[in-house]
């Protein structure tokens, strides 16, 4: 490292757990999914891939990112895996950004955020299944 020693930054235990998760709403997709699961309340994996453009394996893919860091949380259903937002973690996400970020959420936002429109893809619109 060119003479300088590498310093470990040190985290609360509240920090560490919140890093991962900070990486959950990282892509596109992953965005995509939790609103999904947020709006319809849980899904099964190729109720997603049915309306995106995407690979059930990536999509699986995502899934898997987002169970890892305890998001979204699934239960066997048949043959298949139905999927749902694990509740409890969303809301102390939120306590932690809250905490983390204070007074952010106090006043209204000067223009809505419209995730179907970010960038110059197109993000596949949400299932209506």
């Amino acid at each position: 490292m060119s003479g300088q020693q590498r310093r470990d930054i040190l985290l609360t235990p509240d920090e560490a757990r919140l890093v991962p998760l900070l990486r959950a709403p990282g892509t596109r997709v992953r965005l995509q999914i939790m609103g999904d699961l947020a709006q319809r309340g849980s899904c099964l994996i190729y109720e997603v891939g049915s309306c995106a453009p995407l690979a059930q394996a990536t999509v699986s893919e995502h899934f898997k990112m987002l169970h890892e860091t305890g998001i979204v949380c699934s239960k066997p259903e048949g043959r298949a895996t139905r999927h749902r937002l694990n509740t409890e973690r969303v809301r102390w996400f939120q306590e932690q950004i809250e905490a983390w970020l204070p007074g952010c959420g106090d006043r209204p936002a000067t223009a809505p955020i419209h995730l179907r429109s970010v960038g110059s893809l197109p993000i596949p619109p949400a299932c209506s299944h």
